[in-house]
């Protein structure tokens, strides 16, 4: 964050294969079936004036959407890698 209404807007994304058997984190995927879980963590102050109930609904909302976005994308990169095989 450069500048805004936040006082801290830091975040984090995290990728992770997960065994679609056990639903443990795996090291290698060469024979397995996986999934990929894609997460984001946000760490948010906001500034004095702005209500916390209004940023966490607000956030909540845009995230889900940015994050079915970045799944979106991915699928169709998959797609698009399987039907040119």
């Amino acid at each position: 964050m450069i500048e805004g209404d936040f006082q801290v807007f830091e975040g984090k994304w995290s990728i992770e294969e997960m065994n679609n058997e056990s639903q443990e984190v795996i090291k290698s995927s060469a024979e397995q079936e996986f999934q990929t879980v894609l997460s984001y963590a946000v760490d948010v102050k906001p500034k004095l004036w702005l209500p916390v109930s209004l940023v966490e609904g607000r956030l909540c909302r845009e995230i889900k959407v940015n994050l079915l976005s970045v799944k979106r994308q991915a699928q169709k990169v998959i797609q698009s890698e399987l039907h040119s095989c």
